[in-house]
């Protein structure tokens, strides 16, 4: 990009790639259920979804024309206890920024993600506390 263009506008560089850095973790996140999908899947009503969503206990995503709830936070109907624990100590963070740390793949974590973890051990029985 030019130093000019640059100079008019210092955000001309990095607006282009924080954008296409969200449709990498749309595309990373996989499946984004309708809310009549959420619905169903949760067993809870819109406002329902709306008011986990509020309190920090499921994950919303704003976007253009909905807002998402990504389907990968989500296991036999329940956010698992680990991922909820994570959720709530981000509550007030910018979703976009909470998604992606939860994808992100840690070395400590043996190249998994926090969201494998709390996927992992929601499978091995541990309870749900959406």
């Amino acid at each position: 990009m030019p130093d000019d263009v640059l100079a008019l506008d210092p955000l001309a560089g990095p607006m282009p790639r924080a954008i296409a850095h969200r449709r990498e973790i749309c595309e990373a996140a996989g499946e984004r259920p309708s809310s009549g999908q959420l619905e169903e899947l949760l067993g809870i009503s819109r406002q329902g979804i709306d008011k986990r969503r509020r309190a920090s206990r499921v994950l919303g995503i704003r976007t253009v024309p909905d807002g998402i709830c990504p389907a990968l936070q989500f296991l036999d109907g329940q956010v698992p206890a680990l991922l909820g624990d994570r959720l709530r100590a981000h509550a007030g963070d910018d979703p976009w920024h909470v998604l992606d740390a939860l994808m992100a793949r840690h070395g400590t974590f043996g190249g998994r993600s926090l969201l494998d973890l709390a996927r992992e051990e929601g499978r091995s029985g541990a309870p749900s506390r959406s």
